[in-house]
């Protein structure tokens, strides 16, 4: 007996038309989609986990499944028609730019209340380009690979080869996430294949007290994706609840934020202590 089963994915369970007679297990992206929504609710005690399952979900409708939500695109397509609304339809071009130009004021909204909320936090916070550069908090949005990072003396540590981990705040357009970032000290920013040597163990320690991170191998390490009601930040139905519960999005992402940089300042102790040890 074989000691592995050939599995064959496709989108809704297809049979292969050139397997002939070897065996195999056809297997669907919906049945997938379906052990995910059946995991969701096993992980309530695990947020971290969670909201990752739930993207997963909603990237299989989006992008492979092309499942949209039809009953609110048949709502929203019946209420343009109302004889009072389907003027509207005369701005089809134009509501589209409106709603594209909505969305990026609203995430420049929102990193203007995050700055504030994290001023409050009594940390150094800078908003920067690429971890270091200083930029104005209004341009962040501007440009991928833009956020804050935390200057305070107590949230970053140097360890050995001139390397210094911080703890980062970033963006791509399509997700908002945080983690810890290492940067040769001399260079500003770089690549070194030392970082990833000294990261391993704060990956270890970080771990331990926030299960559900992704533990990179490159220069970011130990990474949060932010999401509020199960969407990513660049999701386009995210500007809704920008728009409505603003107060509420950013008191989420502080809230985790906190969390975070807690276990990261415990991490740091050890570490410390660590290499006290060693010295």
């Amino acid at each position: 007996m074989r000691p592995f089963i050939i599995l064959y994915l496709t989108k809704s369970g297809d049979k292969s038309s050139t397997a002939y007679n070897e065996p195999y297990q056809p297997i669907s992206y919906i049945q997938i989609k379906g052990w995910l929504e059946s995991c969701i609710k096993l992980t309530d005690d695990f947020p971290s986990v969670n909201v990752g399952i739930k993207y997963y979900v909603d990237l299989l409708n989006k992008k492979i499944l092309h499942q949209p939500p039809n009953t609110i695109i048949m709502n929203v397509k019946n209420l343009l028609l109302e004889p009072e609304n389907v003027h509207v339809l005369k701005y089809a071009k134009e509501l589209t730019v409106a709603l594209s130009e909505v969305r990026n004021q609203k995430r420049v909204e929102f990193f203007i209340n995050a700055a504030k909320a994290l001023d409050a936090m009594d940390i150094q916070f800078r908003p920067v380009s690429r971890i270091i550069p200083p930029i104005g908090v209004t341009n962040i949005w501007g440009n991928k690979n833009q956020g804050f990072t935390c200057f305070d003396p107590g949230t970053y540590l140097d360890v050995a080869n001139g390397i210094r981990i911080y703890f980062c705040i970033e963006h791509n357009f399509v997700n908002l996430w945080y983690g810890l970032f290492a940067v040769k000290t001399d260079t500003e920013a770089g690549t070194n294949s030392n970082a990833v040597k000294e990261l391993s163990r704060v990956k270890e320690l970080m771990a331990i007290k926030l299960p559900g991170m992704v533990l990179s191998d490159d220069w970011w390490s130990c990474t949060q994706y932010f999401y509020y009601n199960s969407l990513a930040f660049g999701d386009d139905n995210l500007s809704y609840y920008l728009a409505t519960s603003m107060d509420a999005i950013v008191a989420q992402f502080i809230a985790e934020i906190n969390e975070y940089i807690g276990v990261w300042k415990y991490t740091i102790d050890e570490l410390r202590k660590e290499l006290t040890h060693v010295q």
